[in-house]
């Protein structure tokens, strides 16, 4: 299994760390293989047509030096709350809102066309309505069209584990991501997502007839409770995600017969450790070293 993560410069500064420093650390100490990096609209183009991609452009290079495969998000949509990144300027009501959408994607693409990225993911979990409506397919289609008008680099679409319809959001894409959580708070309650491996695997073998790529874009590996990670006790923290759970649910994914794996929470890892808490770290680094 090749192990990689999703980093987000917003949600690092959410928890007070440095998110140079936590990203040395992610990139360089745990052995992961890929990293998952996320274009967040807001920030680079807070004023129409001015772009500031100077923090990402510094994110890609490390990553490279550090010898890993770079999956980039484009889109309206990227990983981390309030899903939907949309700047002030504009809204899902101006009327051309979707046409700024595709400048900002075409942009963001011939931006980092020199760039060694690996696969571009095209908006995140466009088909689910969490964070805001669900993208309309007729947008995410000239997306993706657009993209691969521009590079031949493979294209990802996201999808949930357990409640997503891979088939459909496999449908344009040359890998899907699906996001895959065990426990979860969901508003008045803990709930436990008891799908078997088997289910998953089952999954991917009837996608395999089309040559598509699964692999787990999302691997819980943070708390998902009902407050912030940072205001959860330790108690409260590990009932949805503590050393052992993380082991089980890497175990999940092996037995799915996934073979790409990236963590979601890596930034909590390193929060924990810098206040003297590293068995997530420390589980983490021996889940990579025995793949």
């Amino acid at each position: 299994m090749r192990f990689g993560a999703t980093f987000s410069e917003p949600y690092t500064r959410s928890l007070g760390i440095d998110p140079a420093s936590a990203y040395q650390s992610i990139t360089h100490e745990i052995g992961l293989e890929l990293i998952r990096l996320c274009v967040y609209w807001d920030r680079v183009e807070p004023k129409p047509g001015t772009c500031d991609f100077d923090s990402l452009d510094s994110q890609v290079e490390d990553a490279d030096k550090a010898g890993l495969d770079i999956i980039l998000t484009v889109g309206q949509k990227a990983p981390r709350w309030p899903e939907f990144h949309v700047p002030a300027w504009t809204s899902w009501k101006s009327q051309d809102f979707e046409q700024r959408v595709l400048t900002f994607v075409d942009g963001t693409v011939r931006h980092f066309a020199a760039a060694q990225i690996s696969v571009w993911q095209i908006e995140n979990e466009p088909f689910l309505s969490f964070g805001g409506p669900s993208i309309p397919e007729d947008l995410l289609r000239r997306e993706i069209e657009l993209v691969r008008g521009l590079d031949d680099r493979p294209i990802m679409l996201t999808d949930s584990a357990d409640k997503g319809d891979w088939a459909r959001s496999s449908r344009w894409s040359d890998i899907l991501g699906v996001n895959l959580y065990t426990k979860v708070w969901n508003g008045r309650r803990y709930v436990d997502i008891n799908v078997p491996p088997s289910r998953y695997e089952a999954k991917m073998k009837r996608l395999s007839s089309k040559a598509k790529e699964v692999i787990v874009a999302e691997l819980q590996a943070e708390p998902w409770g009902p407050r912030g990670v940072t205001e959860l006790s330790p108690a409260e923290a590990a009932v949805t995600m503590n050393a052992d759970r993380l082991r089980q649910n890497a175990e999940i994914a092996s037995k799915a017969g996934f073979h790409t794996v990236l963590f979601w929470g890596v930034e909590w890892w390193y929060w924990l450790r810098e206040r003297g808490d590293a068995s997530m770290w420390e589980e983490a680094k021996a889940i990579v070293g025995r793949t």
